[in-house]
C-alpha cells in the first residue's frame, strides 16, 4: 500500500490472535494505536524506530510498518456470542451492496425497497420468538398450571396474579431489549457525528451525501466513493422505524388477549381501540420503511417535518406501549385460560409474517431479474467492478440468495427459542388435543381413590404439555433438510 512517498507494510495475523508488540517486533510502551477499538485496531511502531530499521532513501521515500490487530473479536466475554442472534440482519445489510448493477432503474428501487422491508420482518421475528417464549410458554400457559410452575419461583409468583397482569409484567423484558437497542445505536450515530464544515464540493467531500441506494449499471461500487462513510439521516430514520415497528407490535401482542376473552363492553371497547391506534403505529412504521425517500440511502431524503415525525414515532409508540401495558394490568378483566391454549393473536401472527416474508423474497428474486434484463457477460462498463467477460456470481442474484440465507438462519433462532424454553418447563406439543387428553387423565388418575399408587406417582410427575406454533415443526424439517442437502456430497 502506497500514499505520498511512503509505503506501508501492513501486517495481519491468522487466528492464533498474535499481539501486535510481536508482529512488530517492538515493545509495547513504543506502540501507538492509530485506528480502530479494544476489540479491533492498526498499531504503529514510534516514527524514530522505523527510520532506524528502515532509514528513507534518498529519494525521499520511506518505509512504515502497521499491523492490523483484530484477535478481540473472537475473544474476551462469551455474551458477545448474543450477537449472533443479529446474524440474520448483518446478512441481509450485506446482501443491499451484494445487488447487481442495475439496467433498469425502476425495479432496483424496488427491490432495495424489498430488503429494507425485509430486514424489518426480521425484527418482528426476533420480538415474535421472545413472544412466544415468555409471554406464550412461559407465562400464559406454564404459570396457570399448577404442576408446570412448581418449582419455578418467578413463575410461582406470577401464577397468582391475574392473566392480563402477567402478560403486562411479562412484556416489561421484550420492551427492555428494543430500549437496550435504541440507546446503542443512538451512541453508534454519536460516533457518526454530521460533518461541519465546509459545502461539498470536488474537494470538500465530507460534506457531501453518500452514495445512492441504487448502483446502475457502468457506475463504479460505491465502496469506492469517498462518500461512502459520510453521515445519513436515513439510516437514523431507519433504526427509528425498527424500534417503532417492534413497539407497537409488542402492545397489539398482549392486546390480542383482552380483544379476544376480555369483559365485554367498556372493557373490551377500549382494549380494541388500544389495539387498533398500536396497529395504525406499526403501519407507519413499515410505510416509513417501504417509501425510498425516507429511508432510502443517500440523496436530499425527506425534510425536516417529516424527518422529525419519523424519529419522534417511537416516542409515540412508547408512550402508547407503556398505557396499554398499565391498561392491561390494571384495567382489564381476562379470565384464566381454558387450558391447554395458546396465546390469543400470537399465532396468527406468525402465519402472517411468514407468509410476507415468502412474499418478500419472491419479489426480491423476481425485482433482482428485472432489474438486469438485457445485461450480458460481456457488457461490463469500465469502473463497474466487474471484469468484462465474466458473469456475476450466482447469475447476479446473490443478494437474494444471501437474504434468504439470512431468513432461514432468524427462523431457526426462533425456532431454538420456542422449543428449548417447552423443553425446559415442559414436553413439547403442536395441537391442543392429545394434552387436553393428558390433562384429563391426570386429573381424573389423582381424584380416583382406588387408582394404583403407581399410576398416580406417575401422573404427579407428569410435564406440562405446553403448545409450540405448528410452523416452528415445519421449520425444524426444513432447516434439518437444508443442513443435509448442504453437507450432501
Amino acid at each position: 500500500m502506497t500514499g505520498g512517498k511512503t509505503v506501508v507494510e501492513l501486517r495481519v495475523h491468522g487466528v492464533s490472535g498474535t499481539p501486535p508488540e510481536v508482529m512488530l517486533n517492538c515493545p509495547v510502551e513504543f506502540l501507538d494505536q492509530v485506528g480502530g477499538d479494544r476489540d479491533a485496531g492498526f498499531f504503529r511502531r514510534a516514527t524514530w524506530i522505523d527510520d532506524a530499521v528502515s532509514p528513507p532513501s534518498p529519494d525521499g521515500w520511506r518505509r512504515r510498518m502497521e499491523a492490523y490487530s483484530w484477535g478481540g473479536l473472537t475473544s474476551r466475554r462469551a455474551s458477545r456470542a448474543v450477537w449472533l442472534l443479529f446474524l440474520p440482519f448483518s446478512l441481509v445489510n450485506l446482501a443491499h451492496w451484494m445487488l447487481p448493477p442495475a439496467r433498469h432503474r425502476r425495479p432496483a428501487a424496488v427491490v432495495v425497497a424489498l430488503l429494507r422491508l425485509l430486514a424489518l420482518s426480521f425484527t418482528l421475528t426476533l420480538l415474535l420468538a421472545m413472544a412466544v417464549a415468555v409471554l406464550d410458554i412461559a407465562l400464559w400457559q406454564c404459570a396457570s398450571v399448577d404442576f408446570c410452575r412448581s418449582g419455578w419461583l418467578p413463575l410461582e409468583w406470577l401464577g397468582y396474579l391475574t392473566p392480563g397482569a402477567r402478560l403486562a409484567i411479562g412484556a416489561l423484558p421484550l420492551a427492555a431489549v428494543i430500549v437496550a437497542l435504541w440507546l446503542l445505536g443512538r451512541q453508534e450515530a454519536g460516533q457518526a457525528a454530521p460533518y461541519e464544515g465546509p459545502a461539498c464540493d470536488d474537494v470538500f467531500t465530507a460534506a457531501c451525501p453518500p452514495p445512492g441506494a441504487v448502483v446502475h449499471a457502468g457506475e463504479r461500487s460505491p465502496l469506492a466513493d469517498t462518500t461512502f462513510w459520510n453521515h445519513d439521516d436515513s439510516v437514523a430514520r431507519m433504526r427509528a422505524c425498527h424500534v417503532t415497528a417492534w413497539t407497537a407490535a409488542l402492545a397489539a401482542l398482549v392486546l390480542a388477549a383482552p380483544v379476544a376473552h376480555g369483559d365485554p363492553g367498556r372493557s373490551r371497547d377500549v382494549s380494541a381501540v388500544l389495539l387498533g391506534v398500536n396497529l395504525g403505529v406499526l403501519a407507519m412504521a413499515v410505510g416509513a420503511t417501504a417509501w425510498n425517500r425516507a429511508t432510502g440511502r443517500g440523496g436530499d431524503g425527506i425534510g425536516g417535518a417529516l424527518h422529525a415525525v419519523s424519529m419522534r414515532l417511537r416516542w409515540v409508540a412508547l408512550i402508547l406501549l407503556g398505557l396499554s401495558l398499565a391498561w392491561l394490568g390494571l384495567g382489564t378483566r381476562i379470565p384464566t385460560p381454558n387450558l391447554p391454549t395458546f396465546l390469543p393473536g400470537l399465532r396468527g401472527s406468525i402465519y402472517a409474517l411468514l407468509a410476507v416474508q415468502v412474499v418478500l423474497l419472491v419479489g426480491l428474486f423476481v425485482g433482482t431479474a428485472l432489474s438486469m434484463r438485457g445485461s450480458g457477460r460481456s457488457d461490463a462498463a469500465p469502473g463497474s467492478g466487474t471484469t468484462p467477460g465474466y458473469g456475476m456470481t450466482l447469475r447476479g442474484f446473490t443478494a437474494a440468495f444471501v437474504s434468504l440465507l439470512g431468513w432461514l438462519i432468524g427462523g431457526g433462532v426462533s425456532v431454538g427459542v420456542g422449543l428449548s424454553t417447552a423443553l425446559i418447563l415442559g414436553r413439547v406439543e403442536v395441537t391442543t388435543i392429545a394434552p387436553a387428553e393428558a390433562m384429563a387423565k391426570r386429573a381424573a388418575t389423582l381424584a380416583n381413590a382406588t387408582a394404583d399408587f403407581v399410576e398416580k406417582m406417575h401422573a404427579m410427575s407428569m410435564r406440562a404439555p405446553l403448545i409450540v406454533p405448528p410452523p416452528y415443526v415445519w421449520a425444524s424439517v426444513a432447516t434439518l433438510l437444508v443442513l443435509f442437502v448442504a453437507v450432501a456430497p
